[in-house]
């Protein structure tokens, strides 16, 4: 457009005459404006240009930085998970050298917690020295017994399973029972009727029973009842260990 309009321009001087001079002086007055707005679009359009590379340059610096951002902010999420992966080995290790006889710790590669059997499933088996009937313990308290053993790998069952039982005791008041597993949680069963025991009472590993050792925090009570003769007393109890949760454990040796 800008061509067609400076060749029509100078073709209007070209052609008229003296006498033409005022319809000259029209054309120009109505072309004119065409001109420099042709060529602002022109200057805008280099401008635009000029711009493009330096765009460029910048998405590309901005896509840097963030990738910049996400790798800093990975590198920080695996400090802190090894961080408190650190602290539980630490907290691990010292039930290990507090805890007689010989232990393996292990991870827990999966778990079921619902149906029956439950089970706690660890890295270790048979050829790392573990056998049935051995007490599994974590760092918060009692997890379970193994039950089901391989070459690698082992499986416990949880103090929640239906088939669990384990002598217990009320940590104030020395008063014994046996806790047993009911799938959702425990119940220690067989308290005398003038046991002292109240919700938030400790519970403890009574040592009989010859598989869990004397001792060793099961939980909390969070209720008591009577059992359905009335002639006992049955303690509702809320693990100290997070099954949901468990990732490194004990096997304690027999």
């Amino acid at each position: 457009m800008f061509l067609v309009a400076s060749a029509l321009l100078g073709h209007w001087q070209a052609s008229q005459t003296t006498g033409g001079a005022v319809i000259q002086e029209g054309a120009a007055a109505v072309v004119a404006p065409l001109v420099s707005t042709l060529s602002v679009v022109g200057r805008g359009l280099r401008d635009a240009s000029a711009a493009l590379p330096r765009a460029s340059r910048l998405a590309a610096e901005n896509q840097r930085l963030r990738s910049e951002i996400e790798r800093m902010r990975s590198r920080d999420s695996a400090l802190a998970e090894a961080t408190l992966e650190r602290e539980r080995l630490r907290a691990l290790l010292g039930l290990r050298s507090a805890t007689p006889g010989r232990s393996i710790a292990a991870r827990v590669m999966g778990r079921r917690l619902s149906g029956w059997p439950q089970a706690i499933i660890i890295d270790k088996g048979r050829s790392d020295g573990i056998r049935p009937r051995q007490a599994v313990v974590s760092a918060a308290g009692l997890v379970g017994r193994i039950y089901s053993v391989s070459a690698h790998s082992a499986r416990a069952a949880p103090l929640t399973d239906r088939g669990s039982a384990a002598g217990a005791l009320i940590e104030r008041s020395r008063d014994t029972g046996i806790l047993y597993g009911d799938g959702d949680g425990c119940e220690l069963r067989y308290l005398p009727l003038e046991a002292e025991v109240r919700p938030g009472d400790v519970v403890v590993s009574s040592g009989l029973g010859g598989i869990f050792p004397k001792g060793i925090v099961i939980g909390a009570v969070i209720g008591v009842t009577r059992d359905d003769t009335a002639s006992m007393k049955c303690a509702r109890v809320r693990l100290r260990v997070n099954l949901s949760r468990l990732e490194e454990v004990l096997v304690l040796g027999r």
